[in-house]
This record gives structure tokens, C-alpha cells and sequence, in this order.
């Protein structure tokens, strides 16, 4: 019943050949069961289930009393899901000889398939009870119990199933590909760290059990072992998509970009490339202020969708960092035009009209900004952002006290205190201030941006640094 695929590429590269010229001459009668299940077990891997099915019919054509070939077959419709015909393969194998324990593993399978869960849960209980099952024998029927509680919500007893199969066999590939979602379903981070660690010290190059094992680590706040993970993962498999992107990510969530661009450019030489790839970095080269390169990237994006309003927009942002307003506003409207409800896009717009001292059109745009998010204290922070600048301080102040009672908003308690401070209203200021500065310690340039004349005063200074300290 075990699966076989040869750690051997050279052996199963021929043999493909030596299937492929028999299939063209319809022969086929030199080959045994083991070849031909090994074949079957490549085109599945290779996700090529027609070539599988194939293979295995022409297998049982040529050496139709194999109880192997027909429990094979049967695993191949058991891992497509039509558990019917899968029975009826059952039925053949153990005719034919298959052993009770591997057709009763099988059935069970079957039946959970079915839906007939206490049929396969008294199998199971059999099973254990009165087989002394092997340890390969022990951890499918521990797949299974794992299979049946994922159909009834039960997450934690599922991972607890799924660790016992892997106890008994830890490079179970469909329990370490099955792991990943029933720990964030059950969050039992924290297990999952235990097991796998476990896992990679009993096989070191198990990708699967490295990139569970990141994600893990990045749940429980330990990015740096996560990042390191992810690139044990693609090492391991060169191929190995998820764990690319994966490990990028929480390189943007770390805002390492350095990092991002160096496993991006790794991934383009096992990968095949796409405009999200591109895109991501891009966002790194102009994160790295290396903007004509970032638009290089986002322009060869575009190629794979020219209808992708992010990598307009990022464009736009590009321009924008360089201060080429006019060209960046070009980008903002045609990130609007594929896609004009994003508030983020028209603030963008709007800034870039304001750069330029087209305050009428930059207003004209905020209002349409409010009226698309009439609710969003983070719009309403960027417009009341731009009356300050715009001078606008008693038009900013009858927003603020509309909304600020309503709103526990950072950026609108630094508009707040600017405001104070403009009308030198300062003990109400250095008041507002403070609660800003401790609700969101990371935005404290902006009260720069709007009162310029602050960067100098040293008991502002001073609270920052003490601030500072506190984070």
C-alpha cells in the first residue's frame, strides 16, 4: 500500500522515457508492478492525474491479478476524491490477496470520504486494538482519525491526530501539508513550534516541516527565526513558491526590504515570474529610494496586467518620492480610472495637487474623499491634515471637534494639538500632545510636518525623548 517515488531522478527520468516509447507503440508488457507504481507515483506528483489513471489501467491490464496495483489504483481515487470506485478497487485487491490490515486502512479512508464516519472510526478502533499495527501502518490510521475530526470542526483533537501520524512517520507529506492549516484553525502555534522542531531534528531537509515550522514562529511574534525558516524551506525545495512569497512577506511586515529583494531574486531563478512578483519588487527598490529602478520593475509589471491600478499607483508613489508631481499625478488618475474607490488613490491625488499649489483642485479632490469614506477618522486626519497646511486652521478645528469626541484616532489627536499649538494655546497643546505621543509613538514627525517651528523646542524634545525611552 506505501506510496514509492525514488529519491533516484536519473532512474525515474529513464523510466518515463522507457513508458513514453512503449505508450507510442502500445507495449507495454516489459514492465513490473514496482515500475509502473513508481510511474504512478510520478505523474502525481507532477499533478498529472490523467497520465496517472493511464498508467494504472494499463497497469491492471497487463498484470490483472495484482492485489498492489488495484490497492494503488484505489489510493489514486481515494486522493480524488471518489471514494465509490475507490471501494470497488477494494473490493478487487482483496480479492486478489491485498492484506486484511491495508484493505481495512483503505476502507476506512473510504468511508470517512462517505461520510459514514462511526463505520471508519470502528475500523480504526479494530485496528489499533487488535493488529498491533507497524508504525507506517499506525500513521495512516492516525490520518485518518485526523480526516474525520477536520469534518466535524474538532481542530485541536485533529492536530493532535495529525502530530501522533507524524510521530510514527515524520515525512507523512500529506499530514505536514494538512499540519499548517489545522494550526491556525485550533492556534496551537506554540505545539506546532514543539512538533516541528521535533520533525526537522529526526529529518533536517524536510521542507514542508521547515515552512510549518516558520509559520509558527512568525504567529508567535519570532520573526527573525520565521525569515530564517522560510529560507531553510527554499533552499531545501528550489521550487518551493510558498516559501518565497511567504518569507517576503514578513520581510515587508519587518520592513526589511534588503532582505525581501534578496529572496525575490532568488525566487526568479526557480520560479516562474508574474506581475505580483514584479510588483513586490518594485516596492522594495523604492523602498530602498532606488525609484527609476522601481519603475523599471512596475513597468515590466504592467506587462503581465496592464490593468493592475496597484502598480499604477505605485508608479504615481515613485514619482511622487521624486517629486515629479505632474508625472505622479498622471499615475494617481489612472490607478483611479481602473479603480475609483479607493480612498487612498484620491489622497494621493489630492497631495500631489497640493505639491504643485493647486489647493482648489486638492480640496475639490479631499471632498470627494469624504464622501466616499464619511466614517474614516484616517481620511478625515489627511483632509484636516491639509487645512493646516493650507493654513486653513479655524476650517480644520470645526472638524476636529466633530470628530475628535468620536474618534480615538492618533493622527487626528497630532491635528488636534497642532492646531493649539498654531493658535499658541500651548498648556492645551503639550496636553493633546502627550496623549498622541503615547498612543502612537511612530507618528511623532507629523507634528513637525505641520508646525514646522516645533522641531526646536526643547521641551517637545524632550518628551520625545522621554517617549522614546518609555517604547
Amino acid at each position: 500500500m506505501k506510496q514509492i517515488y525514488s529519491e533516484n531522478k536519473s532512474h525515474i527520468i529513464r523510466l518515463v522515457s522507457q513508458y513514453e516509447s512503449m505508450a507510442k507503440l502500445e507495449k507495454g508488457q516489459a514492465l513490473d508492478e514496482l515500475m509502473f507504481i513508481q510511474l504512478v507515483d510520478f505523474y502525481q506528483k507532477e499533478f498529472n492525474l490523467t497520465k496517472a489513471f493511464e498508467v494504472i489501467n494499463k497497469a491492471i491490464k497487463i498484470h490483472k491479478f495484482s492485489p498492489n496495483l488495484h490497492a494503488r489504483k484505489a489510493i489514486l481515487l481515494l486522493d480524488t476524491h471518489d471514494p465509490d470506485l475507490a471501494n470497488e478497487s477494494l473490493d478487487r485487491a482483496e480479492m486478489f490477496g491485498l492484506p486484511f490490515i491495508d484493505t481495512q486502512i483503505l476502507r476506512a479512508e473510504a468511508f470517512c470520504q462517505l461520510g459514514r464516519f462511526e463505520e471508519s472510526k470502528y475500523i480504526l478502533r479494530n485496528l489499533k486494538l487488535g493488529f498491533n499495527p507497524t508504525s507506517e501502518e499506525l500513521s495512516e490510521i492516525h490520518f485518518i482519525e485526523a480526516n474525520i475530526y477536520e469534518a466535524h470542526d474538532e481542530y485541536e483533537l485533529m492536530f493532535e491526530a495529525l502530530r501522533s501520524t507524524l510521530m510514527e512517520k515524520p515525512n507523512h507529506e500529506k499530514a505536514l501539508r494538512r499540519v499548517f492549516m489545522c494550526v491556525e484553525l485550533g492556534k496551537k502555534h506554540k505545539e506546532s513550534i514543539a512538533l516541528h522542531e521535533y520533525l526537522i531534528n529526526e529529518n533536517p531537509y524536510s521542507d514542508l516541516a521547515w515552512f510549518n515550522l516558520a509559520h509558527a514562529y512568525y504567529y508567535t511574534r519570532n520573526y527573525e527565526d520565521a525569515i530564517d525558516a522560510f529560507e531553510y524551506a527554499y533552499i531545501i525545495n528550489p521550487s518551493f513558491e510558498s516559501a518565497y512569497r511567504d518569507c517576503v512577506e514578513v520581510c515587508f511586515n519587518m520592513k526589511d526590504y534588503r532582505k525581501a529583494l534578496d529572496c525575490m531574486e532568488e525566487a526568479i531563478e526557480h520560479v516562474e515570474i508574474d506581475g505580483d512578483l514584479l510588483l513586490k519588487m518594485g516596492e522594495c527598490k523604492e523602498n530602498l529610494q532606488q525609484y527609476s529602478e522601481a519603475k523599471v520593475l512596475y513597468f515590466r509589471a504592467l506587462s503581465y496586467n496592464p490593468k493592475d491600478d496597484e502598480v499604477y499607483y505605485r508608479i504615481g508613489e515613485s514619482y511622487c518620492k521624486e517629486q515629479l508631481w505632474e508625472s505622479a499625478i498622471h499615475f494617481y488618475k489612472q490607478a483611479i480610472r481602473l479603480d475609483p474607490h479607493r480612498e487612498d488613490y484620491m489622497i494621493a491625488l489630492a497631495k500631489n495637487y497640493f505639491n504643485l499649489g493647486r489647493k482648489k483642485r486638492a480640496d475639490e479632490t479631499f471632498q470627494k474623499v469624504m464622501d466616499m469614506a464619511p466614517d474614516d477618522a484616517s481620511c478625515w486626519a489627511e483632509y484636516i491634515f491639509f487645512l493646516i497646511q493650507s493654513n486653513e486652521i479655524t476650517k480644520a478645528e470645526l472638524f476636529l471637534n466633530e470628530m475628535v469626541d468620536d474618534s480615538t484616532s492618533p493622527d487626528l489627536a497630532y491635528c488636534n494639538a497642532a492646531c493649539h499649538f498654531l493658535k499658541n494655546d500651548f498648556d492645551t497643546a503639550f496636553k493633546i500632545l502627550k496623549e498622541a505621543l503615547l498612543h502612537d509613538f511612530s507618528s511623532r514627525n507629523k507634528i513637525f510636518e505641520l508646525v514646522p517651528s516645533l522641531l526646536n523646542n526643547r521641551k517637545i524634545q524632550a518628551m520625545i525623548r522621554y517617549y522614546k525611552d518609555e517604547f
